[in-house]
């Protein structure tokens, strides 16, 4: 390797390239495992559309971000 290359700085997540679809589209199983609830919840959830989600095809999937954006809307903050 190039010494040059050797001490880049390391590019910021923000910038690195996306992540692989499989690896951050959920399944049910999956969602419901990262909120450490029901697979019943999740589904209910997505019924009732509290949470979004992507149809794909008869099913649908669950973006592992907007799990990430929903639990920051409802983080209610610590009193000082």
């Amino acid at each position: 390797m190039p010494i040059q290359r050797r001490f880049q700085k390391p590019t910021p997540v923000d910038q690195q390239a996306p992540a692989i679809a499989g690896d951050r589209l959920f399944d049910v199983k999956r969602a419901a495992t990262y909120f450490g609830i029901g697979r019943k919840t999740i589904r209910k959830m997505v019924h009732d559309r509290q949470i979004p989600f992507v149809h794909l095809g008869k099913g649908f999937k669950i973006d592992r971000l907007d799990l990430d954006r929903w639990i920051e809307k409802r983080k209610i903050p610590a009193v000082a």
